[in-house]
């Protein structure tokens, strides 16, 4: 996998000495390949609830002629952490953690008319976790796929690649983490202006067998994975809605001997209307099914916020409820997001993730204002007021508050600057449920450098 990174700038390259005419810029494209504008770069991941795709059609500025587009681009993530309470509650006299991860990224992307290919190899890691003179090659895929579009917007898209839909609460890039979330699957469907029909499939083995059966125990989250997308408009309608239904199929982890796969499915929807500078969202989704452990499933979530964002500064309000139970039963009422971007909801410091769910549920009630005080310079202010999802006996609902302060600095066009710091002021009703002790001081810091260059664009034709 280390030949990779040599092998994506030797092809690139290679276009000039390979007989192909290129052009530096879209500028320099003669009149008759270039008769329409170019769209939006299609193969930036916009994360933005109203994006719902990372992945865009063929260009309209090559089609119906024998343009080609190549894009090479690179990004390099540097994030230093002070962890003092992050996740969970820390014990008395327990000492903090520090430590620097990072993330590298060279990213391949070719298209024609209807034809879209992106390779990213990655490396994350955490400084000295490897030896200094490491031979190992620890580089792996991130993205691998192609697509396939049609000029009626029929597609069909292969390989590894990231899914990301809506506001990522089910389906979602996790970008803040060093891998982020990949998926190996099939995905299919109608991509119009105002309508969005997608299909996923996937189906996970460790091997290529001769014999054996499918049991599968491995890295990836599921056995199976269908699922079906439909939205319906744009960034330039007011009105945006999606549904959604996922089934997830795992191997049921009490019958080793005998392996059955237990099918769990997910429903639901989303919404939001912004008339202008006001813009309100809501979404629900519903859990069904049998879990990993044999227990019907019986789980639930839902959000609404409204927000207010004019031109320089923005405030908004809102709730995310997950359900739970008081103890456990016949039926698993704890809702799990899935494959969704976690780190962005019930707060930075990621005390509610689906690795750190609790029984009871959670209310997140929340607020948050943002300020861009120059065109480079981004704050963001958050304040969470967390309460168990359902009344524990014995126990009143108040968890705790969580502050989450967030800078971003734009230094120049390809590289920024983050910084940040949360506090977790807890109550006894999170030491009972979650262990540690909250009367010690939980924060959490980091610092993060991002620099996403674009090293070559080029337009050209055989």
């Amino acid at each position: 996998m280390k030949s990779l990174f040599l092998g994506i700038c030797m092809f690139a390259l290679g276009i000039q000495s390979a007989g192909a005419q290129v052009f530096d810029d879209v500028d320099a494209v003669p009149d008759e390949l270039a008769a329409k504008p170019a769209l939006k770069d299609p193969w930036s991941v916009s994360f933005d609830a109203t994006s719902n795709e990372q992945v865009y059609g063929p260009s309209e500025s090559i089609e119906g002629s024998e343009l080609k587009e190549l894009n090479v681009d690179v990004q390099l993530r540097t994030r230093g952490e002070y962890r003092n309470g992050w996740g969970t509650l820390r014990s008395k006299g327990a000492n903090p953690a520090w430590f620097v991860n990072e993330r590298a990224r060279l990213n391949l992307n070719y298209r024609q008319q209807y034809l879209s290919v992106r390779v990213s190899a990655q490396h994350a890691g955490v400084w000295g976790d490897t030896d200094i003179e490491n031979k190992s090659g620890s580089i792996n895929l991130n993205e691998a796929w192609a697509r396939v579009q049609s000029k009626q917007g029929l597609f069909v898209q292969a390989g590894r690649q990231i899914i990301s839909y809506d506001d990522e609460r089910i389906f979602g890039a996790e970008d803040w983490t060093s891998t982020g979330i990949s998926h190996d699957a099939v995905r299919f469907g109608l991509d119009t202006r105002l309508h969005k029909v997608h299909g996923i499939v996937s189906f996970s083995q460790t091997s290529e067998k001769s014999m054996g059966g499918t049991y599968y125990k491995g890295p990836a989250p599921y056995k199976h994975m269908q699922a079906l997308w439909y939205h319906f408009g744009d960034d330039s309608t007011p009105f945006q809605a999606s549904l959604l239904g996922v089934n997830q199929g795992v191997e049921n982890s009490l019958l080793a001997t005998q392996p059955s796969t237990i099918y769990t499915q997910t429903v639901g929807g989303w919404l939001q209307y912004r008339p202008g500078k006001f813009c309100v969202k809501g979404e629900g989704y519903y859990q069904m099914g049998e879990d990993e452990t044999d227990h019907r499933v019986n789980a639930y979530t839902a959000a609404f916020h409204a927000g207010f964002q004019p031109k320089s500064w923005g405030v908004e309000v809102g709730a995310d409820y997950l359900s739970g139970a008081t103890e456990k039963g016949e039926k698993t009422r704890n809702f799990t997001m899935l494959y969704g971007s976690t780190h962005d909801f019930f707060g930075a410091m990621d005390y509610f993730t689906n690795e750190n769910k609790l029984l009871c549920g959670l209310l997140d009630v929340n607020m948050k204002a943002n300020w861009r005080p120059n065109r480079n310079l981004f704050i963001d202010l958050g304040y969470h007021y967390l309460m168990t999802g359902v009344k524990v006996p014995g126990l009143h609902r108040q968890m705790g508050n969580e502050v989450d302060l967030h800078l971003a600095w734009e230094m120049t066009k390809d590289a920024t600057l983050h910084a940040g710091y949360s506090v977790m002021m807890a109550t006894s009703v999170m030491r009972m449920l979650k262990g540690g002790q909250n009367k010690s001081w939980q924060d959490w810091a980091w610092v993060s450098l991002e620099v996403s260059p674009r090293i070559l664009t080029q337009f050209f034709r055989r």
